[in-house]
């Protein structure tokens, strides 16, 4: 899912994230965003600390909620 997909996904939902939120875990469970996942880096999101950095493996949990991050 591209930028435009994912701002028209939004319009459709009248911007309501909870509505957003459910079909982008639908979209997920399709064949495409499967291969979606797949395709994406095995992380996509890196936190810093005083331990160090840390790397947080793509899941489409991870990836519905900086999805949703891009949502206004």
């Amino acid at each position: 899912m591209n930028r435009v997909e994912l701002k028209a996904l939004a319009e459709r939902c009248g911007h309501d994230k909870e509505k957003i939120r459910q079909e982008l875990d639908r979209y997920f469970d399709t064949p495409e965003g499967k291969r979606t996942l797949e395709r994406a880096p095995r992380a996509i999101l890196y936190t810093a600390d005083s331990d160090g950095v840390t790397a947080h493996e793509t899941t489409k949990e991870l990836a519905i909620r900086l999805l949703l991050q891009e949502v206004r």
